[in-house]
């Protein structure tokens, strides 16, 4: 599951059922606030009237979850989903065929991305704090880590004046999915003019392009990867450029089958392909959180 990075309420769920749900908390009005508060008031000193028993009335609402979507992005048991920290559109996941699929949150129906990212089962995925588009993905099977950048992906994104990016790269690949919506009017709370932007650019495009995915590091993990995490920022750097945390990952590790042993977590350098900055182990398997 993930919690939104900056909306209160707004939380992701993904399955081995290969489904996504999104999930919204609905607050009860202030009215209905004032009237739980007063009833509370009035049975803790006594003073309600008729029955000995208090009822809530029904005009009183609770706080609840609602599954507002249902996505089924037509693939395998989905292993790990984030959403996006640079962008708060944007959510990812991997799934068990080792496909890596993002979604924009307004435009449910269609994946920006899907492709390949690992020839086995992909673990698990992060987002970089700070490097817009860039997101790591970590296969148990391959037994390594992958970063890539998903710009050219994005260049028909609508920008916060409402513009799109380049358009001689505003080319998708087709891909559909099939998106069950709980609430009647969810698409229409949600910035309806980037939406119908975003659909008019993607109704326009050249399906005989695809964006090529390639992985712009590799790191040789040499143990199945359950876990991974892009190290924070430093506070003292003012610029992304400066900061040597940008390229460092923390990555959890299982027990080999064959060479046994215990599960391990490794700090890596996107500089050093081949061995880790620092290990530790402590764990009898792989750290999955």
């Amino acid at each position: 599951l993930a919690w939104h990075p900056t909306k209160y309420g707004l939380l992701l769920t993904a399955s081995q059922d290969a489904s996504v749900k999104i999930w919204e908390f609905d607050r009860p009005s202030k009215e209905s606030q004032r009237k739980r508060e007063s009833l509370n008031l009035r049975s803790l000193f006594g003073l309600s009237s008729g029955s000995s028993t208090t009822s809530t009335p029904s005009n009183v609402s609770h706080p609840k979850w609602r599954c507002v979507a249902t996505i089924k992005p037509k693939s395998d048991a989905i292993r790990d989903i984030k959403w996006c920290p640079s962008n708060e559109k944007l959510f990812a996941l991997v799934t068990d065929s080792g496909s890596l699929i993002v979604y924009h949150h307004d435009l449910l129906a269609r994946p920006l991305v899907k492709f390949s990212c690992h020839s086995g089962q992909a673990s698990c995925l992060d987002w970089h704090p700070r490097m817009q588009y860039v997101i790591a993905t970590g296969s148990g099977r391959e037994k390594n880590l992958k970063v890539w950048d998903l710009e050219e992906y994005f260049k028909v994104m609508p920008k916060q004046d409402g513009s799109s990016g380049d358009n001689d790269h505003s080319r998708f690949h087709k891909s559909s999915s099939t998106v069950h919506y709980n609430t009647i009017g969810y698409n229409e709370r949600h910035h309806l003019g980037s939406v119908q932007h975003l659909k008019r650019s993607m109704s326009a495009i050249n399906l005989g392009y695809r964006p090529s995915a390639k992985a712009i590091h590799t790191l040789h993990i040499a143990a199945p990867v359950t876990h991974l995490k892009w190290r924070p920022p430093r506070e003292c750097a003012s610029l992304p450029s400066g900061d040597p945390h940008n390229s460092m990952v923390f990555v959890s590790t299982a027990p080999n089958s064959a060479a046994g042993g215990t599960g391990s977590i490794e700090l890596w350098s996107l500089s050093r392909p081949f061995l880790p900055l620092s290990k530790v182990e402590g764990h009898s398997s792989g750290a999955v959180a």
